[in-house]
């Protein structure tokens, strides 16, 4: 694109002929949403459709839309940031590259707590961070961008984390999980709660697991709850679980054995997700893409789907659906030397 100059000698992009280029102190003066208008325009005109390009020209947007409410508008603005950067870096950098599957994942991303760790997050806080993504997508289709906003838009948030959001681990990553399961000299449940979840167990079925639950010399473990049954344990787990059972001499063999007993079960269920959460922090791959404390037991469902199918992998697990089950496994990456 030529530049022209006008009789003053400022430079116009000839995009934009009627106002001067961005940065400059004419353009900086017209209001947000002018200021929008005409930056989507020499991108159309242009072809652009490189996301980062499209930053300034969205949030500008974004700031006229919800200027009547300053708090909304901050939060907007926010939230619009950390998802650009986030589409910008997980695809191409391109509007092409977005799909549901991508804005789903990061709806449910862990983030960071005041000390830094990491958390997954509650079912309202994906739906805030959906809102804002549709938000976003109505933006940059209104004002020309080449995508079609609803097709993009993420499923609707459930209660619970999308399995489409969340991968198995690969083997390297579940070497990293085990071996960051001990604390240091000091024996503690962790190794036995890692296992646990190896072996298929979901963090409410691991609060509710005994002593009395677990067969560490034959391997294998019943799990209760709404889809009882009875799980192999790997060699690992077996090893790690009859070490802590043999060391503990005030175990009560029908007492919750990862969790202090009286805990409500709500309560018990987060107490896990966040000690596995933890364990995935340590082992640094906590902010991987699609890694959740829910990654951990799929892992093991992985293989089993490769050696038996698809129907043995969802038992092993106690899922209802098929399809949300190979949704998890369509994400797993191809195994190859560890990037840890």
């Amino acid at each position: 694109m030529q530049a022209n100059t006008t009789a003053t000698g400022e430079v116009v992009d000839l995009a934009l002929p009627l106002v001067w280029a961005r940065g400059s102190p004419r353009h900086d003066a017209l209001p947000p949403l002018v200021r929008a208008v005409l930056g989507a325009w020499a991108l159309v005109m242009t072809g652009d459709d490189r996301i980062e390009a499209w930053v300034p020209v969205l949030l500008e947007a974004l700031a006229a839309r919800y200027r009547a409410n300053p708090a909304t508008a901050g939060s907007v603005a926010a939230k619009s940031r950390r998802l650009l950067r986030y589409l910008i870096s997980a695809g191409d950098g391109t509007w092409d590259s977005v799909t549901p599957e991508m804005l789903l994942s990061w709806c449910w991303a862990a983030s960071p707590d005041q000390s830094g760790r990491y958390r997954d997050v509650s079912a309202g806080t994906a739906r805030v961070r959906a809102w804002v993504a549709g938000a976003l997508l109505d933006a940059a289709e209104s004002l020309g961008a080449d995508i079609d906003a609803n097709r993009m838009r993420p499923r609707p948030i459930s209660q619970q984390p999308s399995t489409a959001a969340m991968r198995p681990l690969t083997e390297a990553e579940a070497r990293l999980v085990r071996s960051n399961s001990r604390s240091g000299i000091i024996a503690t449940t962790l190794p036995v709660l890692v296992g646990l979840a190896f072996a298929g167990a979901s963090a409410s079925e691991i609060a509710r697991v005994a002593a009395a639950h677990i067969d560490a010399d034959r391997g294998f473990v019943r799990l209760s709850g709404d889809r009882a049954r009875v799980n192999p344990i790997d060699e690992w787990a077996r090893t790690e679980i009859a070490f802590h059972l043999r060391n503990r001499t005030d175990l009560d063999q029908h007492a919750p054995l990862c969790i202090s007993a009286g805990l409500a079960l709500d309560k018990a269920t987060h107490s896990v997700t966040v000690r596995l959460r933890r364990v995935l922090v340590d082992a640094g791959i906590s902010r991987r893409r699609g890694v959740t404390a829910r990654s951990i037991r799929y892992t093991t469902a992985h293989r089993i789907c490769h050696a038996h199918g698809i129907a043995a992998a969802a038992r092993f697990l106690g899922a209802r659906s098929l399809d949300d089950t190979a949704a998890v496994f369509a994400r797993a990456l191809p195994e190859g030397p560890s990037h840890a």
